[in-house]
């Protein structure tokens, strides 16, 4: 009985860091000035980083993504003018979004 309590304990504690990734490495900003976009770029340390443009957003600084970091904007109908990315990472605009 107690070997098969260890053996079941350790699938747990298994399963649970398998799954840590997907939730923890994970964040969501909701953004609606260029000073908000610069911050989820320079400021968040999750792996993935998904941006919801809140309305449209002229940018007025250069983005630097980092590395083994990908971001991810989105933004419904909304503009996002004078992009300019720079550094590691990847970045994905997704359809929604113009210009």
């Amino acid at each position: 009985m107690k070997k098969r309590f260890v053996i079941l304990r350790g699938f747990l504690a298994v399963s649970l860091c398998m799954m840590l990734p997907s939730v923890a490495l994970a964040a969501d900003w909701d953004v609606s000035t260029s000073d908000d976009v610069a911050e989820a770029y320079t400021n968040d340390t999750d792996a993935t980083v998904n941006i919801f443009m809140m309305d449209s957003i002229a940018m007025d600084s250069m983005l630097y993504g980092n590395a083994g970091q990908g971001y991810t904007i989105n933004g419904k109908g909304y503009v996002i003018s004078d992009l300019i990315l720079s550094g590691a990472g990847s970045t994905t605009v997704n359809a929604d979004v113009e210009d």
